[in-house]
């Protein structure tokens, strides 16, 4: 917090010993030149706080919450130096507070008198400073016995106070703002929202504000409110949509696939908009051979719901304004769809006899199955064509005796004639379900390999065209591989995700064609694919984010 344009406090953490011994301890900062410079002004608080406000340079509050149950609240008038407990809560386990200036409010769990187990939200607001205080007992009461927790508070002045709760039910969970217009004694809920969290928050003044608004398991979105927070609004446009898939024409012109469609952009993603494609729900495909002429690769909803359908091809002479069907409007969805031209394409499709490469010499309106191998109950999870004749496909060879799972192989083959013929170049034990395939040229490619969700992958290079493939291991503990991406034979890119979607994701890039990887970058936001436009334009992106870089 600062006091005024020279003089501030932060409170800073550190740790303390080693293993079972480790522990941390809580240092109190000051600068009297805005920030430029730090001195410690109190060592080792005696208390480790969860919860921590300024009133002034001198008087702080402190809670150690959910850290030490039932050791109330903590008030300094000397600058830190001497803490004493504050009477009415000295009992209660703190949750939340809130100084501006005279005003305070604090939120707690106070034990009933004789039952240390059972607890009831108490509510104390103060308007002198804390030195006498009225209590709330029973405006939270009811939301705790329904399962529901207050996340955050904020108030704005010594009226005007806003707090969000979130309740878990049976079947869905609804997250709720409530408001006051009286520092605290009394609150209203003033908007809800199922199945979604409203998380960090701040308001200008009473009526515009901005929240970050979090569905179920998903990245965060960005919202404004200009009523108090009675309504929301989009605090970037498009920017609550999900980025699966997409494609940049150049710097600004843009396609994406949002699972409910297809959208674009023409200001570099920052904003959206639908384009018409009736029926189709999910793009995973875009392929442009110049600024204008382009395919999208899609399937439609049917009865089974989202992802299940047949498959659906489009093109587009205009970057992408409208879109033409091609072909059949029922075609099996094809997986790993690559075009090579605009006539020739290569894909894998499944079906209950296995999955099978297809090709396409009429720019995706009839498809053929090609035969990779003997086998045909192989899963074939890969593909990556060079030119119309040279490509790879990899897979994995199931054990025929589950009890067996050791006798799992994975394998690599070749074309150099269009598909008609295919040569195993690689054949090794093992059962990764993940695998990625990328080559620069006709000589120096890379195959990326994952056999679960949180084992750390490996991968094989070659600099011939497969005739040898040098394994490489990563020494990190890194999860997923969504993308890999070469910008030449040497420089490349690997895009990481954790197996969480709030968890984030990772970059890590080579400079020696694969042989050494190292982290780049670590992104906020769960990612599912990456753009390259070139090699110093590139987009991220995936459940509710998308990020552009432009750099070196």
């Amino acid at each position: 917090a600062f006091f005024d344009q020279k003089n501030g406090a932060i409170l800073g953490m550190r740790t303390k010993g080693s293993g079972i011994d480790l522990d941390f301890e809580y240092d109190l900062l000051k600068t009297n030149d805005g920030g430029k410079t730090w001195k410690t002004e109190v060592k080792a608080l005696p208390i480790k706080p969860e919860f921590f406000g300024f009133t002034d340079a001198k008087t702080m509050w402190a809670a150690e919450g959910y850290m030490a149950l039932g050791t109330g609240l903590w008030n300094s008038t000397d600058g830190g130096k001497t803490w004493n407990p504050v009477e009415p809560f000295h009992t209660s386990t703190v949750r939340h507070i809130s100084f501006k200036r005279n005003h305070a409010y604090v939120l707690a769990k106070q034990p009933i008198v004789g039952g240390k187990i059972n607890e009831v939200f108490i509510a104390g607001y103060s308007f002198d400073g804390g030195k006498t205080w009225d209590f709330d007992y029973g405006s939270f009461n009811d939301l705790s016995n329904k399962g529901g927790e207050v996340e955050s508070v904020f108030f704005l002045n010594d009226k005007n106070g806003w707090m969000t709760t979130f309740a878990m039910g049976d079947n869905n969970s609804k997250g709720e703002l409530w408001g006051t217009v009286d520092g605290g004694k009394s609150w209203k809920v003033l908007s809800a929202y199922e199945n979604e969290i409203l998380g960090s928050f701040g308001f200008f003044d009473n009526k515009k504000g901005i929240f970050s608004l979090s569905p179920m398991m998903m990245s965060a979105v960005m919202k404004r409110t200009t009523d108090g927070g009675v309504s929301f609004s989009n605090l970037t446009k498009g920017m609550d949509l999900n980025f699966y898939s997409f494609h940049f024409l150049d710097d600004k012109t843009g396609l994406a696939g949002d699972g409910m469609g297809m959208i674009r952009t023409t200001d570099g993603g920052y904003s959206w908009n639908k384009v018409n494609t009736p029926g189709i729900m999910n793009f995973g495909y875009f392929k442009f051979f110049d600024s204008k002429n382009g395919v999208a690769g899609g399937a439609k909803e049917n009865e089974y719901g989202p992802g299940y359908g047949y498959g659906t091809i489009f093109s587009t002479t205009d970057a992408g304004e409208t879109w033409t069907l091609v072909g059949d409007n029922n075609l099996p969805v094809i997986s790993k769809m690559t075009f090579v031209s605009p006539t020739i394409a290569y894909g894998i499709r499944g079906n209950i006899d296995g999955q099978k490469v297809v090709k396409s010499v009429d720019g995706g309106k009839t498809w053929i199955e090609l035969k990779t191998g003997k086998d045909e109950t192989e899963s074939l999870i890969a593909i990556f064509f060079t030119d119309k004749n040279n490509g790879w496909v990899s897979g994995v060879k199931p054990s025929e005796n589950p009890e067996t799972p050791q006798k799992d192989a994975w394998f690599i083959r070749f074309t150099a004639d269009g598909g008609k013929t295919w040569k195993e170049q690689l054949r090794k034990p093992g059962n990764p379900y993940n695998q990625q395939i990328f080559f620069s040229d006709s000589k120096n490619g890379c195959i990326t390999l994952t056999e679960s969700s949180y084992a750390v992958p490996f991968s094989y290079i070659t600099n011939d065209g497969g005739k040898k493939w040098t394994p490489v291991e990563f020494k990190d503990e890194v999860f997923i591989v969504n993308t890999l991406h070469f910008t030449d034979k040497n420089n490349g890119y690997l895009y990481f995700t954790v197996p969480c979607p709030d968890c984030g994701s990772l970059i890590y890039a080579t400079t020696d064609g694969g042989k050494t990887w190292k982290k780049k970058w670590e992104l906020p936001a769960f990612g599912q694919k990456m753009f390259f436009l070139n090699s110093k334009t590139f987009w991220a992106g995936g459940i509710y984010n998308l990020m552009k870089y432009s750099g070196k």
